[in-house]
């Protein structure tokens, strides 16, 4: 390969730099004012004083590297600190982050965002984590999970098509159902921020509505037909259950005392029978040919502890209610019925 050593090389015409339309190879050392690259350069080492301009696209000078169009490089060294003017990151074709790197806000690096492959997190380590809308804030999810800090105590939990759930100190205290709350099993709604004079418990924990049957039975045999008007409703608040039945039965072949069970609660044991107050009981025709029918003039009714059982009593003229007797299904006779009627509640078990 020839060589060709020059002082100073110019163009044709004074004061006017060379043109190399098709490019230049300088394998040693340049030093220009100026350079002009329209088809390209490579040089070993090369000094210019003023600016290199490659195409129309990037100017260099000694204030820096000045580009119009797109910079594509392998790698770029250094932290940004020093950038300015930039108005926008990603534009239409966003920024991507690699798996377990992390985007990072805050001198101390406090807020993170990054998804480690399988989860998504927001972590902020300083001060409070604050969102603000100003028209409406919509999170969608299908189930959510309200927790502590350290992510192993849970506040509230909820779930699509299901229920939300109300903790307090990581323990269920009740849920929502298709009915409307529900509380587990001892746990209700606590009075005692209102509670006056000493209790055992403030906390109401049940209440129920239904319906039983009352069943008249007698000592022997079988009483007869039930008529269709029978009926048993109760309400149970806490445990007290209110009771109200009505029972309107046929003669039968039944005999001796009687009394009315099928009870929906079990009584609770309080060391004595719950005295319940009177009864109704009514025998068309009056039917007196029995057990001193007409001698009955009070009525009282109880339910024995840890029973389902209404125990009937009545008491004749001059009588002291100590010396109650049963009722004897020997009053009603072959031909009329017996109805019995009763409003009362009682504690249960």
């Amino acid at each position: 390969m020839a060589t060709l050593r020059v002082t100073n090389l110019k163009g044709r015409t004074a004061n006017v730099a060379p043109n190399f339309p098709d490019g230049a190879n300088i394998t040693g050392f340049a030093t220009a004012t100026n350079v002009n690259v329209s088809a390209g350069v490579t040089a070993g080492i090369g000094t210019f004083t003023t600016s290199v301009v490659v195409g129309s696209a990037v100017t260099a000078n000694t204030d820096g590297v000045i580009t119009s169009g797109i910079v594509t490089a392998t790698s770029f060294v250094g932290d940004g600190s020093s950038l300015t003017g930039i108005s926008q990151v990603g534009g239409a074709s966003s920024v991507t982050f690699n798996d377990s790197v992390g985007a990072y806000w805050g001198t101390g690096e406090d807020l993170e965002v990054s998804h480690d492959g399988t989860h998504s997190y927001i972590t902020n380590s300083t001060g409070d984590l604050r969102i603000t809308d100003t028209s409406a804030m919509i999170l969608a999810t299908n189930s959510l999970r309200l927790k502590n800090g350290a992510s192993n105590e849970t506040y509230l939990a909820a779930d699509n098509g299901g229920a939300v759930e109300l903790y307090h100190d990581n323990t269920l205290q009740c849920s929502t159902s298709a009915n409307g709350l529900s509380f587990p099993s001892g746990k209700g709604i606590d009075f005692s921020a209102a509670a006056t004079g000493s209790a055992d418990s403030n906390i109401l924990d049940a209440y129920e509505e239904g319906t039983f049957t009352p069943v008249l039975t007698c000592a022997t045999g079988t009483v007869g037909t039930v008529h269709s008007d029978t009926f048993g409703k109760y309400t149970k608040i806490g445990n007290r259950v209110l009771i109200s039945l009505w029972t309107s039965v046929n003669k039968g072949s039944a005999g001796g005392v009687m009394e009315i069970t099928g009870l929906p609660f079990t009584a609770a044991s309080l060391g004595a029978t719950q005295w319940l107050g009177s009864y109704y009981w009514y025998i068309p025709g009056g039917a007196d040919d029995g057990a001193n029918y007409k001698d009955w003039v009070y009525s009282i009714c109880g339910v024995n502890e840890g029973g389902t059982t209404l125990k009937l009593y009545y008491g004749e003229v001059a009588k002291e209610q100590a010396d109650a007797k049963i009722p004897n299904w020997d009053v009603v006779s072959g031909s009329y019925y017996m109805r019995v009627s009763h409003t009362f509640s009682y504690q249960v078990a």
